[in-house]
């Protein structure tokens, strides 16, 4: 939970490899709104936190952006 604080950019990082790679493993389409969402956005909880419901845009582009260039 990253209320308290900020992740720090190689958090993020490597939670952008990891999506990556998930999604290429699976062969998963990551362009639907739907495909990347934080717990929050599905269930009453706090995570992935406040500090970081801003940067899941950015997330969410990335990981795109990475998939689809593949």
């Amino acid at each position: 939970n990253y209320t308290p604080e900020t992740p720090a950019p190689g958090v993020i990082a490597s939670l952008k490899d990891l999506m990556v790679w998930k999604f290429v493993v699976h062969g998963a389409d990551p362009n639907p709104a739907y495909a990347i969402v934080a717990h929050n956005q599905l269930n009453p909880t706090e995570c992935p936190g406040k500090r970081t419901d801003p940067l899941m845009p950015g997330i969410r582009a990335d990981v795109r952006a990475r998939v689809n260039g593949l």
